[in-house]
């Protein structure tokens, strides 16, 4: 059943001897040891009922407020996750959102990314220098266009908006410079940036 849910995504973390990791719609915890890998826990954030609610909602978004698109019956997609100050941050890419959750994966927080007018997001990662949040958008100005990040201080004000890259899928600040994995579906669709994958 777990790995029925990393079809396509999954994020992992690590803090001392536990591991964590999620699929497209759950998270869970194990503690590595002399004897392997022991699952301790398994949370499960969608149900299946609903799915079919998901596309005829989806088509609104573009017309709703952020907290509008925080449907809890929809599919989280949940994507890659790091861990800072004992608190895990997963991307909870169709809620457009970054969670944040204990060491025991008590949620505390979700914070929404806040769309912009014609700004698509999928969140992909979040990435934290010591000093701001960096959350990496796949898509900003169009869909299957430019990709770029969202900037916020240490208490999640955002401080700016920046289109960077394409197909953005995990972004990272190395000793102050931005680099970004950019990956490139135009083999298969109408993109509306370069047809290249690699780092930025």
């Amino acid at each position: 059943e777990i790995m029925e849910s990393f079809e396509k995504e999954a994020g992992l973390g690590f803090l001392g001897n536990k591991l964590y990791f999620s699929g497209q719609t759950l998270l869970g915890m194990a503690e590595l040891g002399k004897n392997g890998v022991q699952v301790r826990r398994v949370i499960e954030f969608y149900d299946p009922r609903w799915d079919p609610m998901k596309r005829k909602l989806r088509k609104f978004w573009p017309w709703l407020g952020a907290d509008s698109r925080a449907i809890k019956y929809v599919k989280p997609f949940f994507h890659q996750m790091n861990i800072y100050r004992s608190k895990v941050y997963v991307a909870a890419t169709e809620y457009n959102e970054v969670w944040e959750l204990d060491e025991d994966l008590n949620l505390l927080r979700r914070i929404v990314v806040q769309p912009h007018l014609q700004d698509y997001n999928h969140v992909n990662n979040v990435f934290c220098d010591g000093e701001a949040f960096y959350v990496c958008l796949n898509r900003y100005g169009q869909r299957n266009g430019y990709g770029g990040y969202a900037k916020f201080d240490m208490d999640w004000t955002e401080l700016e908006r920046r289109t960077i890259g394409w197909g953005s899928h995990a972004l990272s600040v190395i000793e102050g410079e931005i680099v970004n994995l950019c990956s490139s579906a135009g083999g298969i669709k109408q993109v509306y940036h370069p047809h290249r994958a690699g780092l930025m």
